[in-house]
């Protein structure tokens, strides 16, 4: 205890003196339904109790039907706070793709909604507690989260006329996005995101553990004639090769595009029917769109049950409309249990790589479950790799064809100069495709001029 005298004479310093043996009150308001968060901290205002109460406050609650607020938001506007405006903050926030804004000093309007949160609190729960007697800062946060849910649940906010979950329930589908689980985002306070390389046997080595991520989403991404297709055909391949047990559906994308207008857009129906007619060939689809959702559940844990793994390949996937790629995170949410019942690969253009941007707010919930892989073109070196491997496939040497010269002028002739602004930009274009028919037509050239090999001036020419 501190006479009260003493405390005010020298306030600042005696704060931090007791801020530890204090308990801390952190607001949460969401803007546009008014539901209030509130969550209870040891140790004063700094980056660590923030962080913690913004993760909380993203969390889906254990009383789901009851608390249903949750989700990570576009903004958080907060005071210029030096925790609010610390790195440990930003850096999660960054992670997340939430846009962090500073109030600027001087504008109580914009904090208008937090002071008045606070108010909320202060009269209509913690004044209730005066004859309760507190023994743990846990005891406190569970009374804290009944109160929640009967404000949030049962009080009708003046400005929308509902209850602030009522309210709050109106949020579209796409907009709410779950994040990572509480273990994670802490890791995200002070780390980022790793790049692993996947073993053959399809999991990553990371903290000294193995991790398996054949049910992760994947995404490749490459230029026209980068590969792509080549990779399926291999992947189809191997896995009769080698006997697994893995039912590959494949929907028809023929005529497919991401609109009515252009074509004729692949929908989550059509999804479903590819992926019934290959684990269940014999089976009929139900009429209704949830009959045959469940009856689709029902045969992938069917499959699965006899041995099975799935995997749903949707190749020129840059055509996706979408709400389709959006309803992809519904399929790969399928589970018997905790096991996945289908894993994902799409496979586009960088079109679909300008789709899957984690700035686009459309798709962000999709972004944060897939793993993008580019098809890069064949520069700093790998081209001659290439080319080696290619005539070794037919038992000649690519030196008894080509020069070292002509691979240098294959190189210049498919690297694209242009100017953007004052600055000149190279784009490669060294995709197996182009690399192919240009050698190809140089070959024929050289063998029509009665050339021994293709040289540099015969690849210039073409």
């Amino acid at each position: 205890m501190m006479n009260a005298d003493e405390f005010y004479k020298n306030k600042p310093k005696n704060v931090v003196k007791i801020e530890q043996d204090r308990v801390w009150r952190y607001v949460v308001t969401d803007h546009c339904s008014g539901c209030l968060f509130v969550w209870y901290v040891f140790g004063g205002e700094n980056s660590e109790n923030l962080c913690e109460t913004f993760i909380q406050a993203m969390q889906p609650k254990a009383e789901r039907l009851q608390d249903p607020f949750c989700g990570v938001p576009v903004n958080v506007m907060l005071d210029p706070g030096s925790a609010n405006t610390g790195h440990g903050f930003k850096h999660l926030n960054k992670q997340l793709g939430v846009n962090v804004i500073i109030n600027k000093v001087g504008n109580p309007r914009a904090k208008g909604q937090v002071e008045n949160g606070n108010n909320l609190v202060e009269t209509q729960f913690e004044s209730r507690l005066k004859l309760v007697r507190i023994n743990s800062i846990e005891q406190l946060q569970g009374l804290a989260n009944r109160w929640m849910r009967y404000f949030n649940g049962q009080k009708i906010h003046s400005r929308h006329g509902m209850s602030r979950y009522k309210a709050w329930q109106k949020i579209m589908p796409e907009q709410l996005i779950i994040p990572p689980p509480t273990e994670y985002c802490r890791e995200l306070v002070l780390s980022k995101p790793e790049e692993r390389k996947v073993n053959p046997d399809l999991t990553i080595d990371f903290g000294g553990r193995k991790y398996d991520v054949r049910n992760v989403p994947f995404v490749l991404v490459g230029e026209s004639g980068a590969g792509k297709s080549t990779l399926r055909e291999d992947l189809q391949d191997r896995i009769n090769r080698e006997g697994r047990q893995v039912v590959v559906i494949e929907p028809y994308v023929l005529a497919m595009e991401d609109n009515d207008q252009k074509g004729k857009t692949l929908k989550a129906v059509h999804i479903a029917e590819a992926i019934l007619e290959a684990v269940s060939p014999n089976t009929s689809p139900k009429r209704s769109p949830e009959a045959r959702f469940r009856q689709i559940h029902k045969a992938l844990a069917d499959s699965a049950k006899a041995g099975n793994k799935h995997v749903l390949v949707i190749e020129e996937a840059h055509c996706l409309p979408i709400p389709t790629l959006k309803h992809l995170k519904r399929f790969f949410e399928l589970k018997n249990g905790f096991e996945r019942l289908i894993g994902i690969v799409l496979i586009g253009q960088t079109e679909l790589g300008q789709k899957l941007s984690e700035n686009n707010p459309n798709v962000r919930e999709v972004v944060q479950r897939c793993e993008v892989v580019t098809l890069l073109p064949l520069t700093d070196g790998k081209l001659q790799g290439y080319l080696k491997h290619k005539f070794e496939r037919v038992g000649v040497n690519v030196a008894d064809v080509l020069t070292d010269n002509a691979i240098d002028a294959i190189a210049a002739r498919l690297t694209v100069t242009s100017r953007n602004k004052n600055q000149l930009q190279q784009q490669s274009l060294l995709y197996p495709l182009a690399v192919n028919n240009l050698v190809s037509a140089a070959m024929n050239e050289a063998a029509s001029l009665g050339f021994a090999k293709v040289d540099a001036d015969i690849v210039k020419g073409i």
